[in-house]
């Protein structure tokens, strides 16, 4: 969350907000939307984080129930490699921020080279408990909308990154 620029009456997404946890690192003058696929999840996060400034909804990743451009910063921890489509979740993000907005993913990721047959084998298996080990970060990241301004390995000798990114203005939007 340190990398994304947030100012005081921004508005965020968080996709995928699980139990809350992520919130906790966010100021009390940012209007934070979470929304997760999971009804428990969202009854946790509830039960957890009580604050004026904070929307919690049921939604899917890959079908973002909000116009284009309307939040600030949007957020996917650890949500990319869980999804069915991940391309198209990321997309979905990319479509809700505004231009010039950011979007920060935190999650494993293959990093280049060839697929072996061990992983391959082990993401079949790993499917069946809902993630990806398998997602190249670099095929589902859309260069001509969004520019990459961070890419950092974390752990996990660098299969976990946090990757920010920034919204390039449309042909449409006005300004350019």
């Amino acid at each position: 969350m340190s990398h994304l620029n947030l100012r005081a009456g921004d508005n965020i997404l968080i996709v995928g907000v699980g139990t809350g946890e992520d919130l906790l690192f966010i100021g009390p003058d940012i209007h934070i939307v979470g929304v997760d696929i999971t009804p428990s999840m969202i009854k946790r996060a509830k039960r957890k984080i009580h604050r004026a400034t904070l929307d919690l909804a049921i939604m899917d990743a890959e079908n973002l129930a909000f116009r284009d451009g309307s939040f600030d910063a949007v957020v996917l921890s650890l949500v990319v490699t869980v999804v069915n489509r991940p391309k198209v979740a990321l997309d979905e993000a990319v479509r809700v921020v505004r231009p010039g907005g950011q979007v920060i993913i935190f999650d494993k990721f293959l990093k280049g080279g060839r697929l072996g047959i061990s992983r391959r084998m082990l993401n079949a298996g790993l499917e069946i408990l809902a993630t990806k080990i398998n997602v190249r970060a670099e095929e589902i990241i859309d260069t001509s909308k969004v520019e990459i301004l961070m890419d950092k390995p974390i752990m996990m000798r660098g299969n976990i990154r946090s990757i920010l990114l920034r919204k390039k203005p449309s042909p449409s939007d006005p300004g350019t």
